[in-house]
């Protein structure tokens, strides 16, 4: 694994605000940089309609953003400036989530927001990769920046900007929904890769939002206010690294607020997570923004930047009613605000969307006078398309390195080409790529299944596959299809336009879902009008492409077609039927009906099924599986008895319309463009039904091996006892499981099952049934080809698990005892502001956010996952780390030496053998474990393993040793003491409560966390010069902020403090030479104890540098007095400004404005000892503040004085 760098992130908003005020209005100048101008980009005067990607580049010039972000935002009217606050909806035509307008004239474009994290959710192709879980398995780094820069190309490509991913939440419990996107239940894991994901993601521009900032670990929702208590050694040692990591390391440029309150404070107006945290301690430049509906009342002044989906309680207006309430001053609400808005813009530049902003030759910010137009983000579909083949190799190699063989015995795998295989389950048969929402729904054509891949691996003579549940089903034949319910006339009667089913609607994860159709008519057409009676309702395209191809008879998008049929359907057998909607490029829509007296119409309804999706009908978001053609399958289980008839009423649409979108909204649901109308109503009668169960135990009967194929959807388990809550796969899942393998065991041939599921799995129902079980999770579109290749052994499997599976469904640490399962409990009393959305979304159980205010105790503190099982000895199924592969390892010869990197106090290089001792080659996961700390300040926490190192080792050879070296750093060591009142102040500005664990630890060397093969014991100690310096360096962290602090005020104020300032600054420069001194009878961790003196000596050089030119600034010019002259117009008015000379000046700047805040005030400059100042063409009637200071050259920068006391004078 290797060492991370690190770094402070620039404080460029030091003193912005000042640097804002100073040249607010529209005739601001900068000094010119040479780079300023982009090379790819000149302005005309006019800037072009859209944004191309072309100039979505990253940008490293931090000063050159700098000087942009204050231009920009000096330069912006007030309406201007809300606009960035926040959005303008769930989205457009486009399915992207939101969107920000930008400033026209500036050249700056509206961005778009896409979801993420697995791929970027888009109506058209966009590659699934893998989810977040299986990246995480693959406990590579490498892995991550690929994945990361795949996703994150698309994104520029279709023209978004803003990805709303990667999700760095860790995963509590695994009951959770949403921890198909988590990256595993350890701190350190997640934080190793969340850097290089983040990286991966901005490498080629665009802005990666890190989600969900913090704890978001249960079910919470808008309409939920859901609260979690958490200790602060748990928020900083488990929940919030992953989110530093891609920030202090990755260089993430957003960060979007969870849905949860923290210890009673709902994240998006957490000020200690927001401010303290994020700006404080790391650094953070740029912005946050809430999730969609999540703003907590107003935010502005809390740390939340923008507000989504759109701008309602951080809006002027409510920034108004602070100032008016005495809760702001009019001085610090417009701070406020300007504050925000420069740190997205600082984002917008750093991601590359401030490309074509600039300056003319006279310093003036470019501008496109009376530009209201927006420039409109531009989507290059070419270069999305010619991404796929690099998109696809990516994806499908973390799909290999990912894939996790949990067990095998008997020599089960891999599969040889010399035995027969069967394939049996539905993902066997038909690719899985995905689940859930927030991600790409992938390219159909780039999709193989197992079944396929297996066959050209193997050979088909070799594979038999058998799906045992089809949810595909077949076109329903016309024999026993009629017109009428009592007629011999075959077929469906197809009439013009929709409008027979009712328009509902709700929200699943921030996507509108629309559950049927809405009414329309086609044009030139009446709703109702007779088209045609069809033999069949079976119209697709023939292709993976969503558009016609030879022989496709899909209704073609440019007809804005929308039809309705009415078919009578004769059951051939009495049973439970699956009646299949099968749709795509559409809005569809169909019920089954049975004839009732009760009923006015004559007919009652027994099922219904829904075809619209997430994104507007274009993607097969309701299905487990796509159709071959991509269509979307949705089923109604009805029972049927035989010789009865059954009226069908389908609906399909591919137009305009309009749903409510979130929160109430209108949302505008486009004509689907690029997508040909396909429909078809298929089924799976009782008799198949049972066929498909008897064949696919036949096959494991005759075949050497079968490999059976199970999944689990994703969903919140709901239930109101312990008990009741299930890991556990379906129950239809599990008996196909038991009874194929049960087949097979008895024909004495092999089983092996292989999961596809977002979480843990709990198997005690059928593990001791199987030989082996590989673990593919969600595998993205190149999945079919991962796993054959697995299966095969033309990979060789090399994932570690990231997260525990537990034996029992109360094995976890909220359902192990019901002490554990009541602090789940709802709290009447606890309410936030407010947040203002509906509360449809995913339900949950109690404690899951079940739609009423609750509040969980994460009481377990720092010890989730595999911590808690060993904390309470609780036996997993397969521990976290656990991993096989089709070869043997042999760990031995450890050696630990002491090694600090990157100015560590202490560290620790562990070095070992790794040798092959199998046949065929193989790549390993080693672990490095550190053990509990026991000598510990009162109430805090450490864990009997915890995960400290790791490398992954790949391709080594049959009987290869490899020397392998992983390091254990100062950060692992340490704990965050919530003991220590005071922060510490490290080298680079960031702070934080580390202290490291001064004592004896002990070492581990695994392949898991259950799987430790050699340890050895350490002193850990930082030596005492370290300390030294340690101590010195804080108190020149404290002296640099004090300095801070009074660049502002007076010499007066200055002085009062100055004695104690140089007697800090002296006591600095003795305890240096104290710890130079020390260093003599030194030698352990010598060179990096010298460096860190170096540099603390550097430091207090430039710290005293800075305080001699705070005092000579201190000097306070003075403003004599202003006159009025005679006027020269009636309009234009003259005032003469003079002021006393300040000795060892080079100049002076006189600031006037109409506000005694002096907000938009002009600024001119006087150069040399000039005294007298005439300011023009002054307003009538108007009262002006005017100040001065001086100030002074200094080698290369400038030093300013102190403004004197405003002076007022009425212009008559």
């Amino acid at each position: 694994m290797k060492t991370k760098t690190k770094r402070r992130i620039t404080a460029m908003a030091m003193a912005v605000m000042m640097a804002v005020s100073a040249f607010q209005g529209t005739g601001m100048e900068y000094a010119v940089y040479a780079a300023e101008q982009d090379a790819s980009f000149v302005f005309t005067g006019k800037f072009p309609d859209k944004y191309d990607i072309k100039y979505v580049i990253p940008e490293d010039d931090d000063a050159l953003i700098e000087k942009k972000v204050q231009a920009l935002v000096a330069g912006m009217t007030e309406e201007e400036k809300y606009t960035f606050l926040g959005g303008n909806g769930t989205g457009d035509t486009e399915g992207n989530a939101g969107f920000l307008k930008g400033v026209p004239r500036f050249g700056v474009p509206m961005i778009k927001m896409y979801d993420g994290p697995a791929g970027v959710l888009y109506p058209k192709d966009t590659t699934n990769p893998p989810q977040e879980q299986m990246l995480a398995a693959t406990w590579d780094e490498t892995m991550a920046e690929k994945y990361g820069e795949a996703v994150g190309k698309e994104n520029v490509a279709i023209g978004g900007a803003f990805l709303l991913g990667a999700q760095l939440d860790i995963q509590r419990a695994p009951q959770f929904g949403r921890t198909k996107d988590q990256m595993g239940e350890d701190s350190y894991l997640l934080s190793s890769l969340a850097d290089d994901l983040t990286r991966g993601m901005q490498k080629n521009g665009g802005i990666a939002v890190m989600k969900h900032y913090a704890a978001f670990a249960q079910n919470a929702t808008p309409g939920t206010s859901t609260n979690v208590k958490v200790s602060e050694q748990a928020l900083h040692e488990t929940y919030l690294p992953g989110f530093e990591s891609a920030i202090k390391e990755g260089g993430a440029l957003g960060l979007m607020s969870s849905y949860n309150a923290i210890n009673g404070t709902m994240a998006s107006a957490n000020t200690y997570l927001q401010q303290d945290v994020l700006r404080d301690m790391w650094g953070y430049d740029y912005f946050t923004i809430t999730d969609w509906g999540g703003n907590d009342g107003y935010t502005l002044n809390k740390g939340t930047d923008i507000e989504m989906p759109s701008l309602s309680k951080n809006n002027k207006e409510s920034t108004d009613k602070q100032v008016a309430d005495g809760k702001m001053t009019r001085e610090e609400a417009d701070a406020t605000v300007d504050q925000a808005v420069s740190r997205i813009l600082r984002a917008y530049g750093k991601g590359g969307y401030l490309t074509w902003v600039g300056f003319d030759s006279n310093g003036k910010l470019n501008e496109e006078q009376g530009r209201t137009e927006l420039i409109l983000p531009g989507t290059n579909n070419e270069a999305l398309a010619s991404l796929y083949e690099e998109s696809n190799a990516a994806v499908q190699e973390v799909a290999e390195q990912g894939g996790v063989l949990l067990k095998n015995e008997n020599n089960a795998l891999p599969l040889s080409g010399e035995k027969s295989v069967a394939v049996v389950g539905v993902n066997g048969m038909t690719l899985i790529p995905g689940i859930g929402g927030e991600r790409s729904y992938g390219a159909v054509s780039a999709m193989t299944s197992p079944y396929e891949e297996l066959c050209k691996l193997l050979g088909t003579d070799k594979v038999e596959g058998q799906v045992y549940n089809d949810l595909k089903g077949t076109i329903i034949p016309t024999d026993n299809l009629y017109t009428t319910k009592d007629g011999n006339t075959h077929g469906a009667q197809r009439t013009y336009g929709t409008g027979q089913s009712e328009e509902t609607g709700g929200v699943v994860q921030g996507q509108f879902v629309s559950n049927s159709v809405p009414k329309y008519a086609m044009e030139g057409h009446e709703i109702g009008e007779v088209c045609q009676v069809d033999e069949v309702i079976d119209f697709n395209t023939n292709s993976k492409t969503y558009v016609n191809a030879e022989g496709g008879n899909a209704f073609p998008f440019t007809s804005n077609p929308a039809y309705t049929w009415e078919t009578y359907l004769e059951a051939p057998e009495s049973g439970e039927y699956s009646i299949i909607l099968q749709s795509m490029g559409a809005r569809a829509a169909l019920a089954v009906y049975e004839e009732s007296a009760e009923e006015e119409s004559g007919w009652k309804s027994i099922g219904s099924a829904s075809g619209a999706s997430a994104n507007q009908g274009t993607q097969y978001y309701g299905s487990t599986i796509p159709s071959e053609t991509g269509e979307n399958l949705s089923t109604a289980a009805v029972t049927l008895t035989q010789g009865k008839r059954y009226k069908i009423l389908l609906a399909s649409m591919n137009a305009d319309g309009e749903g409510a979108g979130w929160g109430g909204q209108v949302q505008k649901m486009p004509r689907i463009e690029n997508k040909d109308m396909q429909v078809g109503l298929a089924w799976v009668t009782p008799s198949q039904k049972k066929a498909n169960v008897d064949n696919a135990i036949n096959a494991a009967k005759t075949n050497d091996t079968v490999v059976i194929f199970a999944y689990a959807k994703v969903s919140d388990p709901k239930g109101d006892d312990r008990t009741a809550v299930t890991l556990k796969l379906s129950s239809d899942q599990e008996k196909m499981i038991q009874d194929v393998a049960k087949a097979a065991h008895d024909a004495g041939h092999k089983a092996v099952v292989v999961l596809n599921n977002d979480s843990a799995v709990v198997m005690e129902n059928w593990i001791n049934d199987v030989d082996a079980v590989l673990e593919m999770y969600y595998p993205g579109q190149r999945g079919g080809v991962a796993t054959a290749e697995i299966l095969t052994g033309a990979v060789n499997p090399s994932g570690k698990l990231a997260y525990t599976i537990p034996k029992k469904d109360t094995d976890t640490l909220i359902t192990y005892s019901d002490e554990l399962w009541s602090q789940f409990e709802a709290d009447d009393n606890w309410k936030g502001d407010g947040t203002g959305a509906p509360a449809e979304g995913p339900g949950g159980m109690p404690g899951f956010g079940g739609g009423s205010p609750n509040t969980t105790t994460f009481s377990e503190g720092i010890n989730t996952g595999y911590r808690w099982y060993d904390e309470n000895n609780v036996e997993p199924q397969f521990d976290f780390g656990h991993g096989l592969s089709y070869t043997t390892f042999a760990y031995s010869d450890m050696k630990v030496a002491e090694s600090r990197k990157n100015g560590e106090r202490v560290g620790y290089d562990v070095t070992f053998n790794l040798k092959n001792t199998g046949s065929v080659a193989g790549s390993e996961v080693a672990q490095i474990y550190l053990g509990k700390a026991t000598d510990l300040p009162e109430g805090i926490q450490s864990s009997k393993y915890q995960l400290a190192g790791y490398q992954k080792v790949k391709n080594i050879q049959p009987g290869e040793t490899r020397r392998v070296t992983i390091h254990i750093s100062e950060r692992s060591l340490s704990y965050w003491n919530t003991n220590q009142e005071k922060l510490n102040i490290r080298s680079d500005g960031t702070k934080d409560k580390w202290t490291v664990a001064e004592q004896e630890r002990v070492i581990y060397v695994g392949a898991a966390s259950d799987d430790l093969k050699m340890n050895q014991t350490v002193a850990v100690e930082v030596d005492e010069a370290q300390k030294t310096v340690d101590q010195a360096q804080q108190e020149l962290g404290e002296v640099k902020e004090q300095l801070k602090e009074l660049e502002n005020t007076s010499k007066k104020e200055l002085d009062k403090v100055k004695t104690e300032l140089q007697q800090t600054l002296n006591t600095i420069k003795q305890e240096l030479e104290t710890a130079k001194t020390q260093l003599k009878d030194s030698e352990s961790g010598k060179t990096n104890s010298q460096a860190a003196l170096k540099q603390a000596q550097d430091e207090l050089k430039r710290v005293q540098e800075e305080y001699e030119k705070l005092k000579n600034s201190q000097q306070t010019a003075t403003l004599k007095k202003v006159t009025q002259n005679k006027p020269k117009s009636k309009a234009k008015k003259q005032l003469q400004v003079s002021w006393k000379t300040q000795s060892g000046a080079s100049g002076y700047e006189v600031q006037y404005s109409l506000k005694k805040s002096m907000k938009n005030a002009e600024t001119k400059t006087v150069k040399g000892n000039k005294t007298k100042l005439t300011l023009k063409k002054l307003k009538s009637g108007k009262t002006y503040y005017i100040r001065v200071r001086a100030y002074k050259n200094v080698k290369d920068n400038t030093v300013y004085g102190a403004y004197s006391a405003q002076k007022k004078i009425k212009v008559k």
